[in-house]
This record gives C-alpha cells, sequence and structure tokens, in this order.
C-alpha cells in the first residue's frame, strides 16, 4: 500500500512536470457539468 506521501510526490512531480490534460478534454469535462 503506498503512503500518502508518496502519493503527495507523485503529484506534485506530475504538476511540475507541466504534463497536462488536453484542452478538448477540459471543455468535454466542462460541458458535462450541464
Amino acid at each position: 500500500m503506498c503512503k500518502i506521501s508518496d502519493m503527495v510526490k507523485r503529484a506534485r512531480d506530475s504538476f511540475n512536470s507541466g504534463q497536462t490534460r488536453p484542452l478538448q478534454f477540459r471543455i468535454q469535462q466542462l460541458e458535462a457539468l450541464r
């Protein structure tokens, strides 16, 4: 089982790498909220 500190480190590493979802994915997610 992962420790919370390991999960936070992975999340921070991912964020800091600039890895993001495509714009179209974000638009679809927002439209799905309607």
